[in-house]
C-alpha cells in the first residue's frame, strides 16, 4: 500500500496487489482510499482461479497450522 499511498499523494497513478482479501479495508484506510469522495479511485479485481487468488485470514492460519504438524 505504500507505493499507491505516495502516487495517490502525487497524484500520479498506481496498481498494488494484495492476495489477503481481508486486508481491503486496512488498505483502503492507510491509503486514503476509505473517504466516500475517493472510493471511487480504486478499483478490485478479484482472481477466483490459480495460483494467486485472492485468500483470507482463516485460511493462512489454517496453512499455518497444517506445517506446525507436518514439522513435529
Amino acid at each position: 500500500g505504500t507505493t499507491m499511498k505516495v502516487a495517490k499523494k502525487l497524484n500520479r497513478n498506481s496498481i498494488g496487489i494484495e492476495i489477503i482479501r481481508d486486508l481491503e479495508e486496512v488498505i483502503r484506510k492507510k491509503t486514503g482510499f476509505d473517504k466516500e469522495s475517493e472510493k471511487e479511485n480504486l478499483g478490485i479485481v478479484n482472481r477466483d482461479k490459480g495460483r494467486y487468488r485472492y485468500v483470507n485470514l482463516e485460511y493462512i492460519k489454517k496453512k499455518e497450522n497444517g506445517k506446525e504438524k507436518t514439522q513435529l
